[in-house]
């Protein structure tokens, strides 16, 4: 597994061939080059769930895109030099569709969804939380694959996360979690968890 650091800038991550690679504030972070299949499982069951709900709406509001997308956060008007991250959430959920070009999201997306893995628990719990929070990502979810668990948190008006709520598979097999983000939206813990 290959998980390496190097230091470096956005212009000489933009031209690595990988694209296992991560881009936080002057450092190149290499990812782990395959996610497990409980990992896939979990995130092709919320991105079903998700889209299948977006197809009953006339008007394609909302765009929901799954790894590897790149999503670039950078404060004010994007120039290279200004990139503080270039990270690859496993789901995210984009309101405004200006935020898009063929390659990347530009700018915060308004829902973000991490599975955790052994060697992206400090990264999606630290760093990126951090990052999210601060470029405006309404709604960050970090889902536990071994723990059977889900913690939602909800961007509040002072611009931080809440403390977050926990929704476990073990104890809240009927429980729905609700994406504040689109009315009317929940996804069932079961459903979530199920194996294919």
């Amino acid at each position: 597994m290959n998980t390496k650091t190097i230091q470096g800038t956005y212009s000489e991550y933009l031209v690595l061939p990988e694209s296992n690679v991560e881009y936080i504030r002057g450092w190149i972070k290499y990812m782990s080059p395959t996610p497990s299949i409980r990992h896939q499982d979990l995130i092709g069951n919320l991105y079903i769930k998700i889209r299948s709900f977006f197809s009953s709406f006339k008007e394609k509001k909302y765009k929901i895109l799954f790894a590897p997308v790149e999503v670039c956060l950078f404060e004010g008007i994007y120039e290279k030099e200004k990139v503080e991250a270039a990270l690859q959430p496993d789901l995210i959920i984009v309101c405004d569709r200006s935020k898009l070009d063929g390659n990347r999201c530009y700018g915060a997306p308004d829902f973000v969804a991490e599975v955790l893995s052994p060697s992206s628990i400090k990264r999606d719990v630290r760093e990126k939380f951090d990052l999210y929070e601060k470029y405006g990502v309404r709604e960050y979810w970090i889902i536990s694959p071994l723990e059977n668990y889900v913690t939602v948190y909800i961007l509040q008006t002072d611009g931080k996360f809440d403390k977050g709520s926990i929704y476990e598979l073990e104890h809240d097999t009927q429980s729905l979690i609700p994406v504040s983000i689109i009315p009317g939206l929940d996804i069932s813990i079961n459903d979530l968890y199920e194996e294919p």
